[in-house]
């Protein structure tokens, strides 16, 4: 088995973050080969870094994503029917009430469809929702 030689300046290792070395053999080659994965501080999953010979084997070197984030005020806003539709409230009819006829005051309690216009925004802002 050959000696590993390896700088610190090819892994890219940062002194104030977490790492984690792990060795990796591979049955083309006699030496084992690092692979540097770094835990991303963002609250994502972790990372795998693939050195020059886990590139030929991309089945072998784990790779994730990091999660998409629901915007909680924009979840306690819409409501996903389960067509696929999105609903909203009706604006007006947090105060000044006194003024408006209870018929007005029923209609505004109802819950509406969001625009066309908007589904873009609200997409984003759910990325889970099945939309």
């Amino acid at each position: 088995m050959q000696a590993l030689t390896c700088s610190f300046s090819s892994l890219r290792l940062s002194p104030g973050r977490p790492q984690q070395v792990r060795k990796h053999a591979c049955s083309a080659q006699s030496s084992p080969v690092l692979a540097v994965q770094k835990h991303s501080l963002r609250g994502c999953a972790l990372r795998t870094e693939p050195s020059s010979h886990a590139q030929e084997h991309r089945s072998e070197a784990p790779v994730t994503v990091c999660k998409m984030k629901t915007r909680k005020a924009a979840a306690k806003r819409y409501k996903v029917t389960g067509t696929g539709k999105v609903l909203t409230r009706r604006p007006g009819k947090q105060h000044i009430n006194e003024k408006k006829s209870p018929n007005r005051l029923k209609q505004l309690g109802k819950m509406k469809g969001v625009a066309d216009g908007d589904m873009q925004k609200v997409k984003k802002c759910l990325p889970y929702a099945g939309l």
